[in-house]
Parts: structure tokens; sequence; C-alpha cells
């Protein structure tokens, strides 16, 4: 559960830049190479590095 949860944190930041942008790609396209990009990013973080992702997601947001 928290794994998956981790992937879309990061998805989700990596989303925020260019990376995997193209000019003839779709955000379908783009999306599939973001969730590749972040799969492999999740199995490289380490264990302190998820923890710190976990406690980012659980923190309650105020500027909502």
């Amino acid at each position: 559960l928290m794994k998956k949860e981790i992937i879309n944190y990061l998805i989700n930041d990596l989303s925020k830049s260019l990376l995997g942008d193209s000019i003839n790609g779709s955000p379908a396209q783009r999306r599939f190479g973001l969730e590749a990009m972040a799969k492999s990013l999740y199995y490289k973080l380490t264990d302190k590095e998820k923890n710190k992702i976990i406690n980012k997601i659980k923190k309650p947001r105020l500027d909502v």
C-alpha cells in the first residue's frame, strides 16, 4: 500500500517538470514514461528516503 502511495508521489513530483515531454507524444505516453521512471526511482530509494516521503504524504496540508 505504501509502495503505491510513494510511487504516486514520485509521479506527481516528476510531472511538475518537462521530463518525459516530447513534441509528438500524448499525455498518456508521458504518464506511462513517468510511471516507469518513478518505479525505477522507488527501487533505488533507501529506507530513510522512503520514510521521508511517507512523512510528507501523511503531513496535513495547510495550503488547501
